[in-house]
């Protein structure tokens, strides 16, 4: 049997610990994934118990005993809210033998998940990667093996549908991704002003939560409904504009790119996504993608796009060639292994 790796993450459907799993399963790897089920009604009603059961420690109980079973070579924990430190120690050498414990995180900024998560846990893993670049020389100070891991495309899903299964546009612009005040902002200026240069002009919004939108512009093309996997390639597929709004933390995390930058160029579509410091190590801004700063220069790119389609196409088409050129997630599992040494 190959070396083996024990992945443990959410358990959920093409999220990034999906695209990392099956990209360790190309390079040959045999992957056991262990799935935590986040279940917001499993933690509603263990609060509202009076016998309250410990999660977290049930969860660790099930990380030990597949440790045991399975064996692996390698342990890549994501986002090891539910993970005990002490449960990293007997992990280590289970079964007589020395593993690798590698932990990968995102989103540091949210929720002070550095401090709580990150750093708690740091001590104990072998290996750090992180989408946040800001927070590395932290990392460094304490003398941890950090190193940034950015998101990327998962071709078997994000790709480009050949002329034979692309029917008509479905819409001009499109805009995926959870809802959050200040997109809602901005998608309600945009809306409003693009109403009043062509109110022909399709503008499709899809994403949790949307319900909530205060703005009856906003509420009337938006569909509160998570697009994943071929849904998603679909929907970037029918759209001619893919339009990407990163969050607040971002920024300071130093993220350089969301999700949503490699799988809409990994589809082939033109992506127009608001500028953040360090994209352009990805992407060449101008051939490969657009970006934007504000309302005024995101309507201006859209007018511009929409009325000259060549460019348009060559833009999308260039961008989609380096997101499958350099930006997939068979890439990021090579990088990573090559920095790890196994």
């Amino acid at each position: 049997m190959g070396d083996k790796i024990l992945i443990i993450g959410h358990h959920a459907p093409y999220n990034l610990e999906y695209f990392i799993s099956e990209s360790f399963k190309q390079i040959g790897f045999s992957v056991k994934f262990l799935g935590i089920k986040f279940n917001k009604y499993i933690y509603t009603i263990n609060q509202l118990s009076n016998n309250k059961l410990n999660l977290n420690k049930i969860y660790n109980k099930i990380i030990i005993k597949e440790v045991k079973l399975f064996d692996p070579d390698i342990i890549l924990i994501f986002k090891g809210y539910y993970i005990d430190e002490n449960v990293l120690k007997i992990i280590k050498s289970i079964n007589n033998r020395k593993r690798i414990i590698v932990h990968y995180m995102n989103d540091e900024s949210d929720n002070n998940n550095f401090v709580n998560h990150s750093l708690r846990l740091a001590p104990f893993v072998d290996f750090i990667f992180t989408t946040a670049y800001n927070y590395l020389p932290i990392y460094y100070q304490f003398g941890f093996k950090a190193y940034y891991l950015p998101y990327a495309c998962f071709p078997p899903i994000h790709n480009k549908f050949s002329y034979m299964e692309m029917n008509n546009y479905s819409y001009d612009v499109i805009f995926v991704g959870t809802y959050r005040p200040d997109r809602e902002i901005l998608l309600n200026d945009l809306l409003l002003r693009l109403s009043k240069i062509d109110e022909k002009i399709r503008i499709g919004i899809f994403g949790g939560g949307w319900q909530k939108s205060k703005y009856t512009i906003v509420k009337k093309v938006a569909i509160p409904y998570e697009l994943i996997g071929g849904s998603l390639t679909k929907a970037y597929n029918n759209s001619k504009i893919v339009l990407n709004i990163h969050k607040p933390s971002d920024k300071i995390d130093g993220t350089k790119a969301n999700m949503r930058v490699f799988e809409a160029t990994g589809c082939g579509s033109l992506l127009l996504t608001d500028y953040l410091q360090g994209i352009e190590e990805f992407y060449n801004i101008g051939k490969e993608l657009l970006t934007y700063k504000n309302v005024e220069d995101l309507i201006s790119n859209i007018n511009f796009l929409l009325t000259n389609e060549k460019t348009r196409e060559e833009i999308a088409y260039r961008g989609f060639e380096r997101a499958h050129r350099e930006h997939t997630y068979l890439n990021r599992v090579k990088y990573m292994m090559s920095l790890i040494n196994f």
